[in-house]
Parts: C-alpha cells; sequence; structure tokens
C-alpha cells in the first residue's frame, strides 16, 4: 500500500493503479471525485451559515426584538429553501442534458 493509500486509509480503485488506464482518463475521474467534494463543502458551509443566521435570529426574538428576529430568521428559511430548489433544478437539467448527450 502506497504512503497516500495508509494516510487517506483505503486503498485506491483498481483502475487509479491501472498501468493500461489512459493518462486523461485517471485526470477525468479525478476531476469528477473533485467536484462531489466540492459539492458537499458547499453543503457544509451552507448548513454553518443557516444556522448562524438562525441562532442569531433567536437571540435577537430573546432579547426583546420578536419583529426583527422574525423577518431575518424567515429570510434565511426562504434564501435555504430557493438554494436547495435551484441546485435540485440545476441537478436535474444536467441529468438531461447527459440523457440527451447519450441518445445520440
Amino acid at each position: 500500500m502506497s504512503a497516500t493509500e495508509e494516510r487517506e486509509g483505503h486503498r485506491l480503485p483498481a483502475v487509479h493503479r491501472d498501468p493500461s488506464v489512459p493518462a486523461s482518463e485517471r485526470h477525468i475521474m479525478w476531476l469528477d471525485r473533485q467536484e462531489t467534494y466540492l459539492a458537499w463543502a458547499g453543503l457544509a458551509s451552507a448548513l454553518i451559515i443557516a444556522l448562524a443566521f438562525l441562532a442569531i435570529s433567536t437571540w435577537i426574538i430573546l432579547s426583546g426584538n420578536p419583529v426583527p428576529g422574525t423577518i431575518l430568521g424567515t429570510v434565511d428559511i426562504v434564501g435555504l429553501v430557493t438554494v436547495f430548489i435551484s441546485g435540485k433544478r440545476q441537478l436535474r437539467s444536467k441529468a438531461s442534458d447527459a440523457e440527451i448527450i447519450d441518445d445520440e
């Protein structure tokens, strides 16, 4: 097992160790994996930001300012829902584009 594999705690798929797989294909697979990592990082960041805004909203409400706190909390939740809906639409459009390309 290589040092990288030991550090990550798992073995790489056979296709990454296979010298018969062209370097360009390994690069494409690496890019796909990076895209997945970035998507997860974006979700984690959005969750942290949303929780922070909800905590601030709750603090504002409990400190005696219910209207501004409620407005901030509502805007936070509506923004989250909007982002997730638009993200699903993008995934669907990418999937339909991929199907069109595969059909050709």
